[in-house]
């Protein structure tokens, strides 16, 4: 029989058609009235959607501007399995599902690539981001080049979701580098939150426990707050921020 969390997380999933967890993707973006969005790790652009979709709860089309970085078909299976990665569909596919968002006069900017070498490339042209979502390659390597991307588009107030922070027994059993780097980012400049709700994913070795972690430069007084789609529920403690700098 599954347990009363499990019930939930299902329920969720089929509610809502994406893990529970995501619901931090619009909550931040809604709440925060973003309209520069960076999504690392598009895949079947289902994510792209719902952040595009938030960020026009607030603002006009033609003040959105969404940005996607992948390899999408360009990846073969020895660097997905490098990276612990699912087969991403063709850019063409995943263009065509944004384009009624082109319709509308959103920009969608859809990059094809490996994020540690184009992304480097395209910092000094993006500019300050709002919102970032690094779901991209899981290797120590890879998280932690698009960290070190990501961190050069941050500004005083932006925000930056990692996804697949995960338990210690799916690290032992997938190359998983999301932990090492949340882990080593300097508490001194940024601020760190474990995101809740949990998801939780049964495999051949047992369960397999992923969260999001939400990571801001050190700045006004706030707590992490709970996600659209997390029924109220946030960081797994709720802590003080400095001032910005």
């Amino acid at each position: 029989m599954l347990s009363t969390e499990r019930r939930r997380h299902l329920w969720n999933r089929i509610r809502y058609g994406m893990p529970e967890r995501y619901g931090h993707l619009a909550n931040e973006i809604i709440r925060n009235r973003f309209r520069t969005i960076l999504e690392i790790g598009v895949w079947d652009g289902e994510h792209a959607q719902l952040m595009i979709g938030a960020a026009l709860r607030n603002r006009p089309p033609d003040q959105v501007a969404y940005h996607g970085v992948d390899l999408f078909e360009a990846a073969d299976e020895a660097l997905l399995a490098r990276e612990v990665s699912k087969p991403p569909p063709p850019m063409e596919s995943v263009s065509q599902k944004l384009q009624r968002f082109r319709d509308l006069g959103v920009s969608i900017n859809l990059y094809q690539g490996n994020t540690t070498e184009l992304l480097p490339q395209l910092v000094p042209s993006l500019g300050v981001m709002d919102f970032m979502f690094i779901d991209g390659g899981h290797s120590y390597e890879t998280v932690s080049s698009d960290w070190n991307s990501a961190s050069r588009l941050m500004g005083s107030h932006s925000v930056v979701l990692f996804d697949d922070y995960v338990n210690p027994d799916a690290i032992a059993h997938g190359n998983y580098g999301v932990n090492m780097v949340v882990d080593r980012i300097d508490r001194s400049v940024y601020s760190v939150c474990h995101l809740r709700p949990t998801d939780l994913f049964e495999k051949e070795w047992g369960t397999l426990r992923i969260k999001l972690v939400k990571v801001t430069n050190r700045c006004h007084e706030r707590p992490c707050h709970g996600g659209w789609l997390s029924w109220g529920r946030g960081c797994s403690r709720i802590r003080r921020s400095c001032p910005n700098r």
